[in-house]
């Protein structure tokens, strides 16, 4: 292959990358909680806030009180949550986070966890108690969707290729 349709190649696959929502990504996010209960973790999120700034959890994963937190509970388990985050405060909504927990022996060894913004942080503790806590998020990083690492991993193949052409 020529030099200038290699260029033209190269050029084409950037093109492409550049165009809006070919390359998307989930975010990371830590998150802890301190006072009445203490948590502290990481949230998968979207990549997309929706038209209020708020971003879709998608998994969690941590531990709370000294227990595992097992996941994410399914939107709506617990009060109508809907699990969304937004880096900005009130960073979570009035239905909040519901996550599974590993401490309770009679509901096949799950709990349910909720933390939601209700005139500051609360957490409902699964045993029906309330309580305030101090609700922390940020995003640290993203995890870059498996179509771009395969457009990526098929342009290194290429190279490769390319240079065992050259070399034979």
């Amino acid at each position: 292959m020529g030099k200038s349709r290699m260029l033209a190649l190269a050029a084409l696959v950037c093109a492409t990358l550049a165009l809006p929502g070919t390359a998307r990504a989930n975010l990371i996010w830590s998150f802890s909680f301190s006072g009445f209960q203490n948590a502290s973790g990481n949230l998968v999120t979207n990549d997309t806030p929706n038209g209020g700034g708020f971003y879709q959890v998608l998994s969690m994963s941590g531990s709370w009180e000294g227990h595992t937190i097992l996941g994410l509970s399914p939107t709506s388990t617990f009060g109508g949550n809907d699990n969304l985050i937004s880096p900005t405060d009130p960073q979570l909504t009035t239905q909040g986070i519901t996550f599974t927990v590993d401490n309770d022996p009679g509901n096949d060894g799950q709990g349910h966890v909720n933390v939601y913004w209700g005139t500051g942080y609360k957490l409902w503790g699964g045993d029906g108690s309330i309580g305030g806590v101090d609700f922390t998020a940020s995003i640290i990083g993203a995890i870059p969707e498996p179509a771009s690492m395969t457009l990526l991993g098929i342009g290194l193949i290429g190279l490769v290729a390319a240079r065992r052409r050259k070399a034979a």
